[in-house]
């Protein structure tokens, strides 16, 4: 599940990737004391394939198996690409329900991200998987809402101001909203969001890629399509594991660690 606001019918996998860091993209922001450095790439996507979940159930699923797994199955793939990755567990919201998630953030470029994401959809029998490389100048844009007001309440005010699907992670005391617009039209709802939540803005220029379909056997045809294209060059040729038992029993991690609010 990834959050983006796009005119896709049926739930994306997860609407929202973001992706940015220290660089020469567009990045504006307060200046935050002890704020967590931003990385390249992110990645979004839910480990759930049920539908109507409510935003409890969909909290105590961060404890199941289905979301272990998921985490060091992302951690397992991510970690053969690079060694620089951080995930966590994200909610992602929708007008009326949402999904146990999780994000990946990862220094990787967009098409090794693209791959990671196609992945982990066709890993996690997904819909939908979206992507978000910063770019100069691109055609869409990554933002980051950081407010020290509670989960419950950013998501409340996300389905009354019409801003979902969205990402919403919470970080010990703070909560931090995640949201990936094509195009500029949402600027203004966005910026009146974040004023009511009292909170510290940044944003990033870049390019988002979402793959997929909202029959699960096409978005799979989808994935394997993009997977093939990828280990065709001959670098990566990690399809081969995706339905062994030692990832389908993987509950640890390798190398990524747990998001902080000051990392």
């Amino acid at each position: 599940m990834c959050l983006v606001n796009t005119k896709i019918v049926g739930k994306p996998l997860l609407i929202i990737s973001l992706l940015f860091t220290a660089g020469t993209s567009t990045i504006t922001s307060q200046a935050v004391p002890n704020a967590r450095a931003l990385a390249k790439s992110y990645i979004f996507v839910s480990a759930n394939t049920r539908s109507h979940m409510t935003d409890e159930d969909a909290r105590q699923s961060f404890d199941s198996f289905e979301q272990e797994n998921a985490i060091a199955v992302a951690d397992h793939i991510a970690c053969t690409l690079t060694q620089s990755v951080r995930i966590a567990d994200v909610l992602g919201v929708y007008a009326k329900d949402s999904e146990n998630s999780l994000v990946i953030e990862t220094d990787l470029k967009a098409e090794v991200s693209q791959y990671l994401a196609s992945l982990l959809g066709r890993y996690a029998h997904q819909e939908f998987v979206l992507s978000f490389t910063r770019q100069d100048h691109g055609p869409d844009k990554i933002w980051v809402i950081d407010t020290d007001h509670p989960p419950a309440e950013v998501v409340k005010d996300l389905r009354d101001s019409n801003l979902v699907p969205a990402t919403v992670r919470d970080d010990h005391g703070r909560t931090e909203l995640l949201f990936v617009e094509f195009g500029s039209g949402l600027t203004e709802k966005l910026r009146m969001l974040g004023s009511n939540l009292h909170a510290t803005i940044s944003t990033a220029d870049g390019l988002a890629a979402m793959r997929g379909n909202d029959d699960r056997l096409q978005a799979a045809a989808i994935f394997d399509a993009n997977i093939r294209d990828v280990e065709k060059q001959g670098r990566y040729r990690l399809s081969s594991h995706l339905w062994t038992k030692e990832w389908h029993d993987a509950t640890s991690r390798t190398c990524s660690a747990q998001f902080s609010g000051t990392n």
